[in-house]
């Protein structure tokens, strides 16, 4: 099966590819580089403009990318919701993901191995993972369809709303997301070395592909089972039933709740290969792994003092709030001022029929971190 894309679609697609190739391609220098290039509109997405090794990809990606190329031409929807409910989510918390939008200028939150890259890890592989499966589900991708859009009716007294394991087997599309998920563990591992450098390079490996799989786990099965009433009378005698992708603000709730529990690893927190049967300055084989008490934990290797890089931000003196100046300061006290509001008022009904206001302008104090 086969799609057909717009010269704008296809435009559009090949600039948020640059944009997310950095975060499924682990082995660049930076950890998440949302790498913002200036293409123009004439130009085309296509297999050999996309896949090379110009854009970061490793020799077993260029080939990975050309054999899946229908694939990656969705990427760019991941990149789009990891980055929107990134901001969503933490747009009141002290670092609110804000360096996305400063691409490709980064601070050291996202060029290491921090607390807030090991959330970007985690919620970019969950939303890659849910878009691939969308799109798989809907058809648009070829060898990997199902009927999407079939549903299933059966009589509402064999439907049990709390338990629907009687029915789960007959739903089409069953297990979509392994799709989505198999893609996503395949071309992420496809960008990390065989074998590292050194010992520091191993454990930057291993923390990152512990975080993947925790943006994957976060997801569960990724799907559910939904019925819905029909029949004309008000009695549903009969439910009609489909299987739902979960969106990726469900996945993520588990990803930001890890993502405040967040552990930094020291060296005693990984397995490491045997050294005796390797030389003086030899790296092994063998990955070095997360250690199993955190296995379901999202992990970093490095602070960041850009937590608290919150000069400038707004924020309110209700201390029960989240943007709470006592919180989003860090100390460094806050500062009043007045600002000008236009909002409409006085507004009353002309017949017929329309709604005319004026135009007021009114002075509002905010606060903002020093």
């Amino acid at each position: 099966m086969s799609v057909a894309f717009s010269p704008q679609y296809k435009t559009m697609t090949r600039l948020c590819m640059i944009l997310v190739i950095a975060i499924y391609i682990p082995n660049v220098k930076c950890n998440i580089k949302w790498a913002l290039q200036k293409y123009s509109n004439n130009e085309i997405w296509a297999v050999n403009q996309v896949c090379t090794k110009d854009y970061g990809f490793t020799g077993k990606q260029v080939r990975f990318c050309k054999k899946h190329f229908p694939w990656m031409t969705f990427v760019q929807e991941a990149v789009i919701d990891a980055k929107e409910e990134c901001i969503h989510h933490l747009n009141k918390q002290k670092w609110d993901c804000h360096v996305i939008k400063e691409a490709p200028t980064f601070n050291e939150d996202l060029r290491k191995d921090t607390k807030q890259s090991a959330l970007v890890y985690a919620l970019s592989a969950a939303s890659l993972a849910i878009t691939i499966s969308r799109r798989c589900k809907m058809g648009q991708i070829p060898d990997c369809s199902c009927q999407h859009n079939r549903r299933v009716s059966f009589p509402s007294s064999i439907v049990n709303s709390t338990d629907l394991s009687n029915i789960d087997k007959i739903i089409p599309c069953k297990g979509i997301v392994q799709h989505g998920k198999r893609f996503t563990q395949t071309f992420t591992n496809l960008g990390f070395r065989l074998i590292p450098k050194n010992e520091r390079q191993a454990e930057e490996i291993a923390v990152r592909k512990h975080n993947i799989q925790i943006g994957l786990k976060a997801l569960g099965t990724g799907e559910e089972v939904t019925c819905v009433c029909t029949g004309a009378t008000g009695g549903c005698p009969r439910k009609f039933c489909y299987r739902r992708i979960i969106p990726l603000n469900e996945a993520a709730a588990g990803i930001f709740e890890r993502y405040k529990k967040a552990v930094k690893l020291f060296q005693h927190d990984f397995n490491r290969p045997p050294k005796a049967s390797l030389n003086k300055g030899q790296m092994s084989k063998l990955p070095y792994q997360v250690k199993d008490e955190h296995v379901d934990k999202l992990v970093y290797l490095e602070d960041t003092d850009q937590e608290c890089a919150t000069a400038g931000r707004r924020c309110v003196l209700d201390n029960s709030k989240q943007d709470s100046c006592e919180n989003l300061c860090c100390g460094r006290g806050y500062r009043g001022k007045l600002i000008e509001v236009n909002s409409q008022c006085r507004c009353k009904f002309v017949y017929c029929c329309k709604v005319v206001c004026d135009n007021c302008i009114s002075m509002k104090q905010v606060f903002e971190c020093l």
